[in-house]
């Protein structure tokens, strides 16, 4: 369940995937500050063979803000840091995930799409953006060459499972 100030999701990891909350960049990532709070990949792998020859998502909530008040607005700024790091990418923007509504409420807006970094990168990459009204689920997926097949269902239905809601720290009171 991971959280960033008022934003909150519970994500599912699919059977025969594994969870993995370390703390710590992805290793090549672009911007090294820029660290996920849960990854996933299947099971029988660890971290770095799951980025290195299988597929492997990593996830985690960005707030909206003043320079970035939107899903859309969120994601260019994404697509432009990578541009900055590898200014050859391309990204295509996907039909967007249909999600049922949270009791109470709509569903959800989503934004998918498709980036291919580098001839080197291994695969394409995919992202899926979730919209609440204060952020942003952010699941990203490493996907082999070739192997889109498999593994974008698999990205499909973590988004489909993911539920979004408010979350209010706790306080503490001396």
């Amino acid at each position: 369940m991971p959280w960033n100030g008022p934003v909150a999701a519970i994500v599912s990891a699919p059977e025969t995937w594994v969870v993995d909350n370390e703390h710590s960049p992805l290793l090549g990532s672009a911007n090294p500050s820029d660290m996920p709070q849960f990854t996933m990949y299947p099971l029988g792998h660890t971290r770095e063979s799951a980025l290195q020859r299988e597929a492997f998502v990593y996830g985690k909530i960005i707030l909206k803000s003043p320079d970035a008040p939107t899903l859309e607005a969120i994601a260019t700024l994404n697509e432009r840091a990578v541009l900055e790091q590898c200014p050859t990418a391309v990204f295509e923007r996907l039909a967007p995930l249909e999600r049922e509504p949270s009791p109470g409420r709509e569903a959800e807006k989503t934004l998918f799409r498709v980036g291919h970094i580098h001839s080197g990168y291994g695969g394409p990459e995919y992202s899926l953006y979730i919209d609440h009204p204060k952020g942003v689920l952010l699941l990203v997926m490493f996907c082999p060459e070739n192997r889109d097949d498999i593994y974008v269902p698999v990205l499909k239905w973590i988004g489909q499972k993911a539920i979004m809601m408010d979350y209010d720290e706790p306080t503490t009171t001396g």
